[in-house]
């Protein structure tokens, strides 16, 4: 791990290929494959016996591995990896946005800190190429350059002679670096808001990058907005690269190669602590557990098992039938319509009408008979109100109306 050449250097994936606990045998469930079963004459309960030796080695095996786990997290937080993290590829793209370095004390900062990742990283790729980026785009050449000591030199004094750019049009720079076909690896180093929302960078990467051997590495640089903190790290899992998160002021970073080795690191002293807590030492140098007491499915639990349960959710599951069948419009609205439910006009309006009263009609001239609403003043003018409303889209019941104006409505 104290190499710094890229080609003999791995990611954390890469690494718990060969360093993880399934990979050097250390589960539990290689642990009870280790034992003998046996059942206890007193309860009936099965147990499993193991020998002191067995259960010390596989105890102490587990303390080395998270010694590892601790020593590569040390490493992995040490120089311009703590900055910004493990870089991977042979032609690498670095892409620096100078929208938020108004601020000189903390523009000196981020020098300093890229001349370090081009010393400690980037000198040991085949090629490179840089580019920044504010409200407009400014590449330092016009295609990548094989490393050697003259290009190094060019790449330092570009980082010296950054000056702010206005806003962060991350969008323009993924489009100019994007046609850089000869890159297999690229850097984007961001540290304010994006001009552009998540959705858009996304599809747009994406689309890039379809059957391109491009690997991605995003890196927020010092940024306190929990708002480009989301767009920056979505951004990287949306494009399955890697991302990698920094703080100068002391908080501790977070990156893809972190969160898979504290992850793993976890699983040990997990493990490790089960077992202290559940064998119990017997006479004659033998180590035994109930089995119900430690099981290998400790072995196999997802991540999500760790995340807050729904209510309930260790209860059967109850499927409930729907409290209606399903049935057409036609058929649902013979039971449910206004008519069904006797709320159309003449059903609302029957139960306050009496006995026809026959008077004499001008416009007809002759006797017709109505009929008589003697509620109260509110209900007359309810009354009146829809048999004027009904006359109005009728322009031809004109006489319906005179009728009405008749009957002293």
């Amino acid at each position: 791990m104290k190499k710094i050449q890229s080609e003999k250097v791995q990611t954390t994936e890469e690494w718990l290929r060969n360093y993880s606990l399934e990979s050097l045998k250390l589960t539990l469930e290689h642990l009870m494959k280790e034992g003998n079963v046996i059942s206890d004459s007193r309860n009936g309960v099965e147990e499993v016996e193991f020998t002191e030796e067995t259960v010390t080695d596989f105890e102490s095996r587990l303390s080395e591995v998270i010694e590892l786990y601790q020593q590569r997290i040390q490493w992995l937080l040490k120089d311009s990896r703590k900055v910004f993290g493990l870089v991977k590829g042979t032609k690498v793209g670095l892409v620096v946005d100078v929208s938020d370095m108004n601020y000189k004390p903390r523009l000196l900062d981020f020098q300093k800190d890229l001349l370090c990742l081009i010393d400690e990283q980037l000198c040991y790729k085949k090629q490179l190429y840089c580019l920044s980026f504010g409200t407009e785009i400014s590449p330092l050449w016009e295609s990548p350059k094989t490393i050697n000591v003259h290009v190094l030199h060019e790449a330092r004094q570009w980082v010296q002679q950054l000056a702010p750019g206005g806003g962060c049009n991350l969008l323009k720079a993924l489009k100019h670096v994007f046609t850089m076909k000869k890159l297999n690896s690229l850097v984007i180093i961001v540290g304010s808001c994006t001009d552009q929302p998540l959705e858009i960078l996304a599809d747009y990467a994406q689309q890039c990058m379809l059957g391109r051997k491009l690997l991605a590495h995003v890196v927020i640089y010092d940024c306190s907005s929990p708002a480009a903190l989301a767009v920056l790290k979505n951004l990287a899992e949306l494009v399955r690269g890697r991302y990698h998160c920094y703080s100068s002021k002391g908080e501790i970073s977070d990156s893809s190669d972190l969160y898979l080795l504290l992850q793993e690191c976890q699983k040990a002293k997990d493990l490790l602590k089960s077992i202290k807590q559940n064998f119990q030492r017997r006479i004659g140098g033998s180590l035994t557990s109930r089995i119900a007491d430690v099981s290998t499915e400790f072995a196999n639990t997802a991540t999500s098992s760790f995340l807050p349960k729904p209510p309930k959710h260790e209860g059967p599951l109850v499927i409930q039938t729907p409290c209606f069948l399903a049935k057409t419009s036609t058929d649902w609205l013979k039971t449910n319509g206004l008519k069904a439910k006797k709320l159309n006009l003449y059903q609302v309006l029957a139960p306050n009408a009496f006995s026809p009263v026959e008077e004499f009609v001008p416009i007809l001239q002759k006797t017709v008979s109505s009929t008589l609403h003697e509620a109260s003043d509110g209900d007359l003018f309810l009354l009146f109100f829809f048999f004027s409303l009904y006359c109005y889209i009728f322009p031809t019941k004109l006489v319906l109306y005179e009728i009405m104006k008749s009957c002293r409505l």
